[in-house]
């Protein structure tokens, strides 16, 4: 089954309870369900197109920044999902120090994408299928802001737990590098209210910080790559 029919079909909200006893209802793939079935463009990508568009988002050239002028996102209400483990295999072979570990569970990837009427701006939800039985949709905490036209944040990391939107970078990697300058990483704010009051220590935070981005980071190289194959084939 894809991934946007379990959302479609879910209906649980998403329940934290404490040791302590406190309670926190937290945004959930339940809340996205209505969106989701009345999205008008769904897009289910086959393997080779996951692959063709991870290698292209990661190259070391500058085929896809050199673009970003062209690129539109292609509708001002878009999902897009993908099957991970294509995903995940193209990824590795594409950046070979990254073992793909933090999304070994995750069997399917979607992403659900609010655009303004020029497809220049938007903001990305990001959702899993994981492994875990039963199949139960996830929704990341960290909500993506696309800015074609802008520049990066300068807030620094800690300030995602206070709210704001922070900036990514990646040295590694100048292509990268430059389509994440486009985005900006915010936490919703039901997750930033309970990040805020339970982690507490200055450790805890830094790995909230760190395992919140990279599970949404490696999104935006490719779902940019799959905008730019789609502007080519409109102009063939």
């Amino acid at each position: 089954m894809r991934l946007l029919d379990h959302i479609a079909q879910c209906t649980e909200p998403f329940v934290v309870r404490q040791d302590r006893g406190d309670v926190w209802r937290l945004a959930g793939a339940n809340d996205f369900a209505l969106a989701l079935a009345r999205c008008p463009l769904r897009y289910v990508l086959n393997d080779e197109l996951v692959r063709t568009c991870t290698a292209l988002a990661y190259s070391e050239g500058d085929e896809l920044s050199g673009c970003l002028d062209l690129l539109r996102i292609p509708a001002e209400q878009l999902w897009v999902e993908w099957n991970e483990a294509a995903r995940r295999e193209e990824l590795v072979r594409a950046l070979p120090d990254c073992t793909g570990g933090a999304t070994a569970d995750i069997l399917r990837t979607g992403i659900l994408i609010s655009a303004d009427p020029l497809g220049r701006s938007g903001r990305l939800r990001t959702f899993w299928l994981t492994r875990c039985e039963p199949h139960e949709p996830l929704l990341a905490a960290v909500e993506t802001l696309i800015d074609l036209d802008g520049g990066p944040s300068t807030c620094p990391p800690e300030a995602l737990l206070q709210g704001e939107a922070i900036a990514v970078f990646d040295s590694r990697n100048p292509q990268v590098d430059r389509l994440l300058h486009c985005a900006g990483f915010r936490l919703e704010p039901s997750w930033q209210r309970y990040y805020f009051s339970v982690a507490t220590g200055a450790e805890t935070r830094a790995q909230v910080i760190e395992r919140s981005l990279a599970a949404v980071a490696f999104d935006l190289p490719i779902l940019l790559a799959l905008f730019l194959l789609m502007a080519v084939r409109d102009d063939l």
